[in-house]
Parts: structure tokens; sequence; C-alpha cells
């Protein structure tokens, strides 16, 4: 089985939520619901020792992984589309995107310190 590296995790973002590298705020619904558990699936094979953040921002993605549950344990249980309130669904935009900024922190090299330019760190 390969091993998962964050920049892998930052590319399946790039790729199936567009919004989330320049933090646009987007309705994610339920029609996200198989990416959005393919991106938990992907965190969870993640290696700790990949995972070195500091107290903030490891905090940031703690949060950022538990909004993602819990919305997709909701849509799991609730048989009726379009059931959560939208602001729910923006809630899980900024996760994704905070999720996605705190596993850039983690890339070495150029893409990471653009990144870490862009949003002061």
């Amino acid at each position: 089985m390969p091993r998962v590296v964050p920049s892998q995790i930052v590319e399946f973002v790039d790729e199936r939520f567009p919004f989330a590298r320049s933090r646009q705020e987007y309705i994610v619904d339920d029609q996200f619901k198989g990416s959005v558990s393919a991106l938990l699936r992907l965190v969870d094979k993640l290696p700790d020792e990949l995972l070195m953040l500091d107290g903030v921002d490891y905090s940031r993605f703690i949060l950022s992984i538990s909004t993602v549950e819990s919305t997709l344990e909701a849509w799991n249980t609730n048989l009726q589309p379009g059931a959560l309130h939208p602001a729910a669904l923006r809630e899980l935009c900024s996760a994704i995107s905070n999720l996605r900024a705190c596993l850039e922190l983690r890339i070495p090299g150029e893409v990471g310190h653009r990144f870490r330019n862009e949003v002061g760190h």
C-alpha cells in the first residue's frame, strides 16, 4: 500500500475542492460526499511523523477533521438530500480549506514556502 504524504492530500483537495486553495466561500453539499469520505481516508493514512504542527495549527487541523467527520456522519444518517443548513455546509468548506492549509505547511520546498508567505507564517 502506498504511503500517504501531505502533498498527496493537498493535491487531492486541489482537484476535488478547487475553492479551498484560494479560501473561496463555497457550499459543500452532499454531492461531495464521496470526495469528503475519501479525504478522511487519506488523512487517516497519513503517518503521525509527517504531521508535525505547532499548537495552533494542530488544533486547527483537529477541528477541521472533526468538522468533516461530523458533516459526513450527518449526511450518512439523514436520508433527506439537502437537509443540512447552508451555514453548516459553509463551515465544511472552511474546514477543508483549513485542513489543506495545515497540510501545506508540511510540504518542503517552494510550494510550502510560497504558501507560508501568502498567509503570513
